[in-house]
């Protein structure tokens, strides 16, 4: 993000300057005879009234998840803007499960999975001011561990990791309340773990494979 701001700002001063030399000297011109029109030129950017930077949590799914999945999501997120119509977004997250059941032989057995991921994406508003409508497109990694605790210690415990990637795409609306904001999005996503297909089961508990759907509601502090 820091690299993404130096680069607006060299661009910002390469734009100021190159506009600097197209504008003549007014010195150079005789009281009766008029300086030639400034030209009327228009830089997107952000304005000072609107927000830089904002960071939100998932309510909705720190309640809705443990209750209905049985297992605990983490997440945040991050917005920073690029101009006045658009934004890069970043959502860390960790989800996490443990429970008892039985594995493809019957054998009693407690698992635990646990996921950390990231989703980069790009949100275009339809609107200037990062304000109502927008969409967005999203880069998905995942990082899991799947771990299977055998009850009959004459059965080896097991542990495997992956990696997952994907892709997801979204539509939403966006509000802001002086420093605070809420969004509501909803996407579809697309998944390949590269789990053996005995682990991507487990991983299944918690994260998606293939293709699914995804609801994100937001609050946050824009600053």
């Amino acid at each position: 993000m820091k690299k993404t701001f130096l680069a607006l700002v060299m661009l910002g001063a390469l734009v100021s300057a190159s506009f600097a030399q197209v504008v003549d000297d007014p010195s150079k011109y005789t009281s009766g005879a008029p300086a030639p029109a400034t030209p009327n030129v228009t830089i997107n950017h952000v304005a000072s009234s609107e927000p830089i930077f904002a960071i939100s949590v998932h309510p909705v799914s720190l309640i809705f998840y443990p209750l209905f999945k049985d297992y605990l999501p983490l997440m945040l997120t991050l917005e920073g803007n690029i101009n006045s119509n658009a934004s890069i977004i970043t959502r860390p997250y960790f989800k996490t499960k443990s429970w008892d059941g039985e594995d493809e032989n019957r054998k009693k057995v407690d698992f635990d999975v646990n996921v950390f991921g990231i989703s980069e994406g790009f949100r275009y508003y339809f609107n200037r001011g990062h304000l109502g409508m927008y969409t967005a497109i999203h880069a998905i990694y995942e990082y899991a561990k799947v771990e299977r605790d055998y009850e009959d210690k004459r059965s080896k415990d097991v542990k495997e990791t992956g990696n997952s990637l994907g892709l997801a795409m979204y539509v939403g609306n966006k509000t802001i309340w002086g420093h605070f904001t809420s969004s509501f999005d909803i996407g579809a996503t697309y998944t390949n773990t590269y789990l053996s297909k005995k682990y991507r089961d487990d991983l299944e508990e918690v994260s998606s494979v293939g293709v699914d759907f995804d609801v994100n509601y937001t609050i946050g502090f824009t600053f």
